[in-house]
């Protein structure tokens, strides 16, 4: 390069350094990559004219093999450090099929060798006015002083004296030196912070029709990165710059993100990464954009936190014995995975977090459907129960190395290590039909980082032929879902929240009513009887099981308390009994219950988790929560493992005819489901359709040849963020 290019210049609002790779604008500082920093002092040299993407290769890549992505992720980085954006630049334009151009003010700065003289020049300068308002020196002048004064009177006249003309020169000097230092001291000194208001107040930070979850900010504020959620496509990464309020892509679009957590660099963000036919754990570097792999997953992790201090992850995987959930730690640098918790049979780990001082790891483990704890366990192993059983835990974070902050459906509280749990309000924000989620406790500003989210369901009936056929069982702004139709086609029965609480809702022909002795806590496990009259569900109030039962003609209702151990409706057997199974201890078992006489049966010893009855009545379909696989049993003999089943990983949402089981998945992470058969005999399975995004754990039924599922309509989901008084 035959070109001398400055190292001290400015372009817009932002100064720069280039030996030292700096950019300076106000109080923030930046360091930008030495490749970004040569080609922006190219740029400034060359300001206002238009720089082809030939020339910027030749000058920076000469020699070397690149691909064309080399020259964007380089102006990638520097718009991004700039605060630019290519849509709308104010700083450098692209111009189609040519190039770049500089648009933004340039100015090259003096050499700070200059500056280092001139400071030079002024430092003396101080000392001589010291030295010449020395007492000794002033002392002297008076003395030349009065002698001048003599000398004039004898001559008749009367001037300024060179020592008064001196001294006042001094003093003058002095003066305008007072009032340069103070005006620079009041220019330079930082604004002072704003003084802490006593309210807490909610702000909101992003603003999106996506659904905008996962929020992670940097060790110093300035990042905060979240993923952005729409039907149809992956998880999107981006990342938000909070000194100039703009947002950035990260990573490769055609992938799925989720769990971002920074490192305590403030520039390296571990994620996981869903592909097509992988899951990986990897680091981002959000300067470049450049990825690198850690470790492959077996399976998608749920959850992802970094050591505050060690280049230490978190995160879960299957257990290689049991194959349930579990966590996991791996070195960044050694990549060697460390299991950490020992997940039983029927138990499922996830989410899991550092505490703040890195000792230990917090993590929710799951008992059942609706029954979750949370556990810490050290980086030896040892792990510890700090709560009791809970419906369902939303959010949570670490608030110090003694307290955590749960968002549960009731609103938020603090949890200590000891097990003590207080109601926290905090603002209101659970005054809103938005549950808050993905909390990131930002501990240097003492500020609660979150999402909260809103999304309604409703009940459609869909092909099994054509994925694209479907027709609305119920419309609405409000979570209708588990919804069954009865066999004679005549009744349709859901759960909604559409007065603001959770019940069972009729609907006969066009004619929608309310069953209000239903109202609980949570609902699930519809079943109609064989001869469509009677109704069946589970529902839980506070921390206690229920039989709910319903009978169309009378409108009669029965609750039939169950006890406080978790329960699964299997399906009615004759119209006067239903199959179950529920949990004892550690394991469960399957009985059979008499509507009419209120009798309970324990109808074997093996251990059957969640269980199916096809439509002949012949089999029991189920699965275990000793080990992964899927059995069928007649009830008559030894059941029989299908074949290559244990390799699934059954969600609540599957189902069964006579021939086949039938169970939904997310496909390849990009918000929309997918319907897959097995066969029974065989174990084989092939893909049946791609379906909207359809609830995971809600039950599905499946009619002749259609299916009812309750598809999942996002409303909004925004960033926010609120003052903690800690």
């Amino acid at each position: 390069m035959s070109e001398i290019l400055p190292h001290l210049f400015q372009v817009g609002d932002w100064q720069a350094d280039a030996n030292q790779n700096l950019m300076w604008h106000g109080s923030r500082e930046i360091h930008l990559e030495p490749k970004g920093m040569a080609i922006l002092q190219y740029l400034v040299i060359h300001a206002n004219d238009v720089v082809s993407r030939e020339v910027l290769f030749s000058e920076f890549w000469k020699n070397q093999v690149v691909t064309e992505d080399a020259l964007n992720r380089a102006m990638w980085n520097i718009r991004r450090s700039l605060g630019d954006t290519p849509n709308n630049p104010k700083y450098i334009a692209t111009i189609r099929n040519r190039g770049y151009k500089l648009i933004a003010p340039t100015t090259i700065l003096e050499d700070p060798r200059v500056k280092e003289h001139q400071a030079s020049v002024q430092k003396n300068i101080e000392k001589n006015i010291e030295k010449n308002l020395s007492p000794d020196h002033l002392v002297s002048e008076e003395i030349q002083a009065k002698e001048e004064q003599k000398k004039s009177r004898i001559h008749g006249t009367f001037f300024f004296n060179k020592g008064w003309l001196k001294h006042w020169k001094t003093s003058a000097a002095l003066t305008l030196a007072i009032i340069i230092i103070a005006i620079i001291a009041k220019t330079v000194s930082p604004p002072q912070p704003p003084k802490k208001s006593s309210e807490n107040k909610l702000s909101r930070i992003t603003y999106s029709q996506e659904q905008n979850i996962m929020p992670t900010v940097s060790t110093n504020g300035e990042s905060l990165v979240y993923i952005a959620r729409a039907q149809g496509i992956p998880n999107q990464l981006k990342l938000l710059d909070k000194t100039n309020n703009q947002t950035y892509w990260l990573g490769n679009q055609k992938h799925n993100y989720s769990y971002p957590t920074f490192n305590k660099d403030n520039v390296s963000l571990a994620v996981v990464i869903d592909k097509v036919d992988k899951s990986e754990l990897a680091i981002i570097n959000t300067n470049s954009d450049d990825t690198q792999v850690i470790i492959e997953l077996e399976q998608t992790s749920s959850g992802l936190s970094w050591h505050p201090q060690q280049s230490l992850l978190t995160y879960t995987q299957a257990h290689p014995v049991t194959g349930r959930p579990s966590i996991f730690t791996v070195h960044t640098k050694l990549k060697q995975p460390q299991l950490l918790t020992q997940s039983g049979a029927g138990i499922k780990d996830q989410l899991p977090k550092f505490s703040p001082d890195g000792e230990k790891i917090a993590f929710i483990r799951h008992f059942a459907y609706r029954e979750q704890a949370l556990f810490v366990v050290d980086l030896q192993g040892k792990t510890q129960r700090i709560s009791g059983n809970f419906s369902q835990i939303h959010s949570y974070v670490w608030l110090n190395e003694e307290e955590l902050l749960l968002s549960l459906p009731e609103g938020t509280s603090r949890l200590s290590l000891t097990g003590q749990l207080t109601a926290e309000h905090i603002n209101n924000i659970e005054s809103n039909n938005f549950t808050t989620r993905n909390m990131h406790f930002d501990a240097n500003n003492n500020q609660l980082i979150f999402s909260q989210a809103n999304h309604s369901t409703q009940v459609v009936n869909y092909s099994l032929k054509d994925a694209n056929l479907s027709h609305n069982l119920t419309r609405s702004q409000a979570v209708d879902t588990t919804g069954v139709v009865s066999r004679n086609g005549q009744n349709l029965a859901f759960v909604s929240n559409r007065t603001g609480e959770y019940g069972i809702w009729l609907l006969q022909g066009n004619k929608l009513s309310h069953i209000k002795s239903s109202i609980a806590d949570y609902i699930y496990d519809l079943r109609w009887s064989p001869n469509s009259k009677k109704l069946i569900a589970i529902i839980k109030i506070n921390s206690e099981y229920f039989l709910f039962s319903y009978q169309t003609d009378s409108k009669l209702h029965s609750l039939i308390a169950i006890g406080e151990s978790p329960i699964s409706i299997t399906d009615w057997q004759t119209n006067q009994s239903i199959l179950f199974t529920q949990k004892q201890k550690d394991d469960w078992y399957l009985f059979q219950y008499n509507i009419e006489s209120q009798q309970k049966t324990k109808l074997s010893d093996l251990n059957i988790y969640q269980a199916r009855l096809t439509p002949d009545k012949r089999q029991i379909v189920y699965t275990s929560n000793k080990a992964s696989g899927v059995w069928l049993w007649d009830r008559h003999t030894v059941p029989k493992l299908i074949t290559d089943s244990a390799q699934h990983n059954l969600p609540r949402n599957w189902f069964v005819d006579d021939e086949y089981l039938y169970y939904l998945t997310s496909f390849n992470n990009i918000n929309q489901s997918q319907l897959w058969q097995l066969d029974f005999s065989t174990g084989k399975q092939h893909r049946v359709g791609i379906y909207p995004m359809l609830e995971l754990n809600s039950r599905s039924q499946k009619l002749i040849y259609t299916f009812s599922a309750s598809k999942i309509s996002q409303l909004n989901g925004d960033i926010w963020s609120v003052a903690l008084q800690l």
